[in-house]
């Protein structure tokens, strides 16, 4: 924490301010005993499962969990040579066969991202002049 005093024809003048910084990393060491993970209810996936964050034993809490996009179907033909998935169509995002069986089903679904902030931080700044 810095501080600056002044004093201005008999008028203090104050100036404070602070700067936080926080670092932490969320990891789940252990659940329930035989329980290796559960996926948070509510909302639905576009291709049938029914969340998007997954708490696992060695990930983030509420970690992101869920198709990985590879890029766009770029023709019929791209459709027809990939996995089967629904809804594909040119223009359609095209998910990673994560399990190699040609086919796109929630056994596909992986982690894909963390929502946890790798640290975060604050700045604070007061000014009094004049007792005010």
């Amino acid at each position: 924490m810095q501080n600056y005093h002044s004093k201005i024809n008999g008028v203090i003048l104050v100036l404070d301010g602070s700067f936080v910084i926080s670092a932490y990393k969320n990891n789940i060491d252990k659940l329930a005993e035989g329980v290796n993970f559960f996926d948070q209810q509510g909302g639905t996936t576009r291709i049938g499962g029914n969340s998007n964050n997954r708490n696992e034993v060695g990930h983030p809490m509420s970690a992101f969990f869920g198709y990985k996009v590879i890029g766009l179907f770029q023709s019929d033909a791209d459709v027809t040579n990939s996995p089967t998935q629904d809804g594909a169509a040119p223009g359609f995002f095209k998910y990673q066969d994560t399990n190699g069986d040609k086919k796109i089903t929630a056994d596909d679904r992986t982690f894909i991202g963390d929502p946890n902030p790798k640290f975060t931080y604050g700045f604070n700044l007061a000014f009094s002049y004049k007792n005010f």
